[in-house]
């Protein structure tokens, strides 16, 4: 058997036109680590910036935490703007407690000063008015009104009320003074009666410190 003949034809590149032409890398076989830019970082943080979470492994809080760390001794502008408005609040909440203060000084030199209203009474009729016995009964009352609405009340018989004095206390602005009581009359089922009414009685700080009221009341027939 006669041997058998195999041809190998064999072409040759030039080494010049071969490095043109010929991928001699191996960027197809080993994949290159994709490499992100700082310019690019940006663009994605500025895409991305509402699509990260606020806390989390992966959150702004993270961001701010290991930047914060790595440039170290940060401080915040905000802080001082900050530290100089509290201290301006409280420079203005003292002024104003020193104000507040000042105006309670005020208000109690301006504080209402308490009267002394003397009453000088006179039921108009005699000793002998009406009846004897009921002379004696506790049928009249004296109301004295301050201010405030707060009353006074004494009570007491003709006999006793005939001529008195009564003091009463009071601050400004008014007082109001109520008198009334009744006498049986002798032989008649009528009585004789004192009704008195003062209205309202203005005074203030300037008013003397006793006021004095002379009140005298007539007889009258009911």
């Amino acid at each position: 058997m006669d041997p058998q003949i195999i041809k190998l034809d064999k072409t040759t590149v030039d080494a010049e036109i071969g490095n043109r032409s010929i991928d001699r890398t191996f960027s197809e076989l080993i994949p290159k680590e994709d490499l992100v830019s700082v310019d690019q970082f940006f663009s994605y943080y500025d895409k991305l910036f509402y699509d990260i979470p606020r806390d989390g492994a992966t959150s702004h809080k993270t961001l701010i935490d290991q930047s914060t760390e790595f440039y170290g001794n940060y401080q915040d502008p905000k802080d001082e703007i900050i530290r100089d408005l509290e201290k301006q609040i409280l420079d203005l909440n003292n002024q104003l407690l020193n104000n507040d203060l000042s105006g309670i000084e005020e208000l109690e030199l301006e504080e209402k000063q308490e009267k002394t209203i003397k009453v000088n009474l006179t039921l108009e009729g005699g000793k002998k008015l009406g009846k004897k016995k009921d002379r004696k009964k506790k049928r009249y009352k004296v109301t004295f009104t301050d201010f405030e609405g707060f009353k006074t009340v004494k009570q007491g018989s003709y006999n006793k009320y005939r001529k008195e004095t009564f003091e009463f206390k009071g601050k400004p602005d008014f007082y109001q003074i109520d008198i009334f009581g009744r006498v049986d009359r002798r032989g008649s089922s009528k009585d004789w009666v004192h009704e008195y009414g003062s209205g309202i009685v203005s005074f203030t700080n300037d008013s003397p410190d006793v006021i004095v009221e002379d009140i005298s009341i007539p007889k009258v027939k009911r």
